[in-house]
């Protein structure tokens, strides 16, 4: 497996996007990790190793305002995910994964599959989620408005409809706003898949959790990766079951057995 530090990946707007690339020797595809509010790249390294080990090139950029992105925060948020998202188009097939902050702008990006972790579309502001982004995460945030990330959601509008396929995972101890905001948006939305974890695996709020939380998704998620593989990486592994059948939750909510 090569770990780079990728140096001239660029947003649309121009701004240089700092990012990892972990490539195996014959990915099966690309991924494009997004952190989330007051994350970095480096917090999404231990997921991105395990999708590399899966077989699929992975790639973490830091988003403007985080991390070493030399812009503050402000529009572009998207710019900088699709940076990463077109870089990851060399190796066949991309998906978006996202956590928070970065699960919103995963929906919302080109790749092929997009996925989700306790994404940012609440049904409502609450004064929790409020609080959290404001308070908690502006001391990693470059920013002059700690409130600034507020308008900025509300400037991305809603999560666009599409046929490709979109993966939803949250915690039962989620914010209860986004727990709505998610069963409706994966109601709504095409070829839309959600779980739900429970909130002693994988909690929003508990900052301890966020590794058990991602490594729960993964767990969860190699069936659904294997379903969209690239074509020339499939004649070398097993087929795995199709998205549709990996997707499908049962009546617990959790996945269907393999």
């Amino acid at each position: 497996m090569r770990f780079e530090r990728l140096r001239d990946l660029r947003s649309s707007d121009g701004h240089p996007v700092p990012a990892y690339l972990l490539e195996p020797e014959r990915p099966a595809g690309g991924i494009a990790l997004a952190h989330g509010y007051g994350g970095a790249k480096e917090q999404m390294l231990g997921l991105a190793a395990h999708l590399a080990e899966a077989g699929f090139a992975a790639c973490c950029p830091d988003l403007r305002g985080h991390g070493e992105h030399p812009a503050l925060l402000g529009p572009g948020l998207l710019q900088d995910l699709e940076a990463a998202v077109g870089y990851c188009r060399r190796y066949g097939k991309v998906a978006a994964l996202g956590h928070s902050l970065g699960g919103r702008l995963a929906l919302m990006s080109s790749a092929d599959l997009l996925i989700a972790v306790s994404p940012a579309i609440p049904k409502r502001p609450s004064d929790e989620g409020r609080a959290m982004l404001v308070t908690f995460g502006s001391t990693a945030v470059r920013t002059p408005d700690p409130a600034a990330i507020l308008p900025l959601l509300q400037a991305l509008g809603p999560v666009p409809d599409s046929p490709r396929p979109k993966l939803l995972l949250v915690a039962e101890g989620d914010v209860p706003s986004l727990l709505e905001g998610v069963a409706e948006a994966s109601a709504a939305l095409t070829a839309a898949v959600s779980f739900r974890r429970s909130a002693s695996s994988c909690a929003h709020s508990a900052v301890r959790s966020h590794a058990k939380q991602r490594y729960c998704f993964y767990r969860h998620d190699k069936i659904y990766l294997s379903a969209w593989r690239s074509p020339r990486s499939r004649r070398s592994s097993r087929s795995g079951p199709s998205a549709a059948s990996a997707g499908r939750p049962t009546r617990s909510g959790s996945p269907s057995p393999r």
